[in-house]
């Protein structure tokens, strides 16, 4: 028997008191198919439903080159930051976060985020560690981004594009030995 409390709950509960359509579902990347845990990401992004979930990685070291691209409200949950260990080999952004909350007109927006993971760059040109583009309500947390130090990379990316990016909640973030360690752009927004 599973019991919650805290976190503004103010009475414990059960998952057994959670009505049919309430269902905790976490999605295992790792069991996706795909040629690196990338890859497995995208696949396991498209299985998932537009209301998106959890998307856990398990621990271990992973090396990949395709672009995680996070496009629905999913939290991406590695099992620890020192455990879970992500190098990107490849070009371009290792991990975009693109959650457009179309239709959505009022806060709190709960679009995912990232949480427990380490994100290992490379010397790459325009290699980013996380790029956040037009994102609003997304949580990063115990997140690590380092090694991001090719010419015009960073380690952090928050890019306005067309929309704002606000009410982003960072906590125990290390942003360490990357070219830029955070970079913010506004190029758009209403």
């Amino acid at each position: 028997d599973v019991r919650f409390s805290g976190g503004g709950i103010t009475t414990p509960f059960t998952l057994g008191d959670m009505a049919p359509q309430e269902e905790l579902r976490i999605w295992d990347a790792s069991t996706f198919s795909g040629a690196n845990i990338g890859a497995q990401i995208n696949n396991a992004l498209t299985a998932m439903p537009t209301t998106g979930g959890t998307l856990y990685i398990p621990a271990g070291s992973y090396s990949f080159s395709t672009t995680a691209v996070l496009n629905k409200p999913v939290m991406l949950e590695c099992s620890g930051r020192n455990t879970t260990l992500l190098t990107y080999t490849g070009t371009g952004d290792a991990i975009r976060v693109n959650i457009n909350p179309t239709g959505v007109t009022s806060p709190p927006y709960m679009n995912g985020g990232i949480r427990g993971c380490t994100l290992i760059g490379n010397a790459n040109a325009n290699a980013v560690g996380i790029h956040h583009i037009d994102t609003i309500g997304t949580l990063y947390d115990d997140v690590v981004v380092r090694d991001f130090t090719g010419t015009n990379g960073a380690g952090w990316w928050f890019d306005n594009q067309a929309l704002f990016s606000e009410q982003v909640s960072l906590r125990k973030l290390e942003v360490h030995l990357n070219i830029k360690g955070i970079r913010f752009t506004n190029n758009g927004g209403t």
